[in-house]
């Protein structure tokens, strides 16, 4: 987990943060927070699982208690909304 927030720094963001506005220093911790959920847990692998729980999540993808819930509660947020990439909107006119 901890891996995963780091490597998005790595990816996402270039400079030091000594010198940056406390607010942008929140906004690159929250892009970095939020690449480890998907980093750690990928939306792909999380469409192929039925009927799981937190405890399943924990154990295949060796994350802690917290860390799958707020992840499933991602997950289940942006399938209630339609978040989610609809094959069907291309034939849509």
């Amino acid at each position: 987990m901890d891996f995963g927030h780091e490597i998005g720094h790595y990816l996402r963001h270039c400079g030091c943060q000594l010198n940056m506005h406390p607010l942008f220093i929140d906004l690159q911790e929250w892009q970095a927070n939020n690449f480890a959920y998907h980093f750690c847990v990928p939306t792909f692998m999380l469409d192929k699982l039925y009927n799981y729980k937190i405890y399943d999540i924990m154990q295949l993808f060796n994350v802690d208690y917290d860390f799958a819930y707020r992840r499933l509660e991602m997950y289940t947020n942006k399938m209630r909304t339609g978040g989610f990439f609809d094959e069907g909107y291309l034939t849509r006119a």
